[in-house]
């Protein structure tokens, strides 16, 4: 027979397993604490000759999904803005930014350039959510599915939390400020009673 956990007054070893590897309570179907990419901060250098022993430490924030793909955004980006090559540049550290955790919703500015068909373009976009890189993840998922472009064409320049009254797109006013109201679609009475007076708000 199948084993099956009963009332008791201990948990049983299973349950308790089960209960201590879950850290919070998943209030959604989307699991905010698992993101598809990452944010990485890469220091690397030029490498070291008998001309220059102590070379320039350039460091840069990048979003990857691990940090091989972190190690190769930051080799491009040191061949476009400095014009070093890969063979040349020395990486010297990959760490990987701490997010928030307290599941809180906040306002991200995000400064980005992107590279279409007719060149590159700068752009600034508001997003909310409750992590910098849910934020970054929301705009390359809509860059992605309303211009098609790919994530690799995208550069992050700037993530910067700010608060209600700097926000300017009417996309994300309509969601901040002190009454902000929603419409309910599902309505629960606050009364079990079968009959109640015609003037009566159940629904208060």
């Amino acid at each position: 027979s199948r084993a099956a956990c009963r009332p008791a007054d201990k948990i049983c070893a299973a349950c308790e397993k089960f209960f201590a590897s879950r850290t919070h309570m998943q209030f959604s179907k989307i699991n905010y604490t698992s993101t598809p990419i990452k944010e990485y901060r890469v220091y690397g250098c030029k490498e070291v000759t008998e001309k220059e022993p102590q070379p320039q430490i350039f460091a840069s924030t990048v979003f990857a999904v691990d940090t091989v793909y972190a190690k190769a955004r930051f080799l491009q980006l040191m061949n476009k803005q400095h014009g070093l090559k890969a063979r040349r540049v020395a990486v010297l550290r990959v760490e990987e930014v701490p997010q928030d955790s307290d599941m809180e919703l906040k306002n991200y500015s995000i400064t980005f350039t992107y590279k279409a068909c007719d060149g590159m373009h700068n752009a600034r976009k508001e997003v909310r959510n409750v992590s910098r890189v849910l934020a970054v993840t929301d705009l390359l998922r809509e860059f992605g599915s309303l211009h098609k472009l790919k994530a690799n064409l995208i550069y992050i320049i700037e993530v910067r939390q700010i608060p209600d009254s700097e926000v300017t797109k009417a996309r994300i006013l309509s969601y901040v400020g002190k009454d902000v109201m929603f419409p309910v679609f599902y309505k629960v009475p606050n009364t079990e009673a079968e009959l109640v007076p015609a003037s009566a708000d159940i629904f208060s």
